[in-house]
C-alpha cells in the first residue's frame, strides 16, 4: 500500500505511469507546503503576491487536480 517496491501506478487523471511511494509523495508535498508558507508568510508582511499565489496553485483542486477534472484511470489493489 506504501509502494515501498517503487511498483509502477497509474495517475487518476492523466494516465501518467509513476513510481512514486507514499514516502516520495510525502516529501514532495512538504517541499510545496515549504514554498506555499513562504509566499502566505509574505502576504501576511506585505502586499499579497497574487500572482505568485495563483501560479503556485496553478487551478489545482485540494487533491492536487486540475479543477473540475474527472478520475478516468483507477486500478484496485484488491480483487
Amino acid at each position: 500500500i506504501l509502494n515501498k517496491s517503487h511498483s509502477p501506478w497509474v495517475h487518476p487523471i492523466t494516465g501518467e505511469t509513476f513510481t512514486d511511494s507514499v514516502d516520495d509523495l510525502l516529501n514532495k508535498a512538504k517541499e510545496d507546503y515549504r514554498k506555499v508558507h513562504k509566499i502566505l508568510v509574505r502576504c501576511k508582511e506585505e502586499e499579497v503576491p497574487v500572482k505568485e499565489f495563483v501560479a503556485f496553485v496553478n487551478k489545482l483542486n485540494h487533491d492536487g487536480f486540475p479543477y473540475l477534472s474527472e478520475i478516468r484511470h483507477f486500478s484496485l489493489c484488491w480483487k
